[in-house]
């Protein structure tokens, strides 16, 4: 019984980060500071790209003018639709 419980406490991050546990529960962990930094960045990029050259704008731009990588951009935004979301 002992390793059961053990089991059910143990938690594993998916790509997201965010944190699940094995009975199903979903706990979002606090974004690092350079994470932050990283996430403003991006939503600031994204908004001045959009506001000049449309929605077609492509996420490499958004990217290069936040001073992050792509795979930085795309880890956080998969698809483009969330930046449809007014903020």
């Amino acid at each position: 019984m002992v390793g059961a419980i053990a089991f059910a406490r143990r938690t594993w991050r998916d790509k997201g980060g965010t944190a699940r546990s094995a009975a199903g529960t979903v706990e979002q962990r606090p974004l690092r500071r350079d994470a932050e930094v990283n996430l403003s960045r991006i939503l600031l990029a994204a908004r001045d790209v959009f506001a000049e050259h449309g929605y077609e704008a492509s996420m490499e731009e958004i990217a290069l003018r936040a001073d992050v990588g792509v795979g930085t951009l795309y880890r956080r935004f998969r698809t483009r639709p969330i930046f449809s979301t007014p903020w």
